[in-house]
């Protein structure tokens, strides 16, 4: 009988460790990516070789010298026709013209992240009145732990005398 009554005890105070249960935490989580660009402009000198357009011109005088000039950019000849001087002047084709210019170049960087974001989640206990049914079984509850526990010393009282 004394075994019944350990067996019976030890059952009643697991249930009561057992159905004793602490509040449950959660861990809110939420991702998000973050995204940094950054614009800026960079200026650049270069040089731009412009074409000379092709032109011609001729001039009429009276002289007796004759000449004939070339340069990078164009050739002239003059001579001397029936008491005329005859000179033209042209321009190559292919000549061209270095221009120092300044380019502006934009330069984009992204800088891409990840930032997470914990958010502890507490759970609040609102206060609120028993029903009937939950105060009742709330009494005899008591009242059986009650019962239990004299029931317990009176056993032990018997096995000591």
């Amino acid at each position: 009988m004394a075994n019944n009554a350990t067996l019976f005890a030890t059952a009643t105070l697991l249930s009561l460790v057992v159905s004793c249960a602490a509040p449950k935490v959660v861990l809110e989580q939420r991702d998000s990516t973050v995204i940094h660009i950054k614009d800026s402009i960079r200026f650049r000198d270069s040089l731009v070789l412009v074409p000379v357009p092709e032109g011609v011109d001729k001039a009429k005088l009276p002289d007796t010298d004759t000449s004939f000039l070339q340069t990078s950019v164009a050739e002239s000849e003059a001579f001397v026709k029936d008491g005329v001087l005859h000179h033209s002047l042209r321009n190559k084709s292919e000549a061209v013209i270095p221009i120092r210019i300044t380019i502006p170049e934009r330069i984009r960087t992204e800088e891409r992240g990840l930032t997470r974001y914990l958010k502890q989640v507490e759970r609040i206990e609102v206060e609120k009145e028993l029903s009937r049914w939950q105060r009742f079984l709330q009494g005899l509850g008591w009242t059986a732990l009650i019962a239990v526990v004299l029931w317990i010393i009176n056993k032990v009282r018997q096995l000591v005398v």
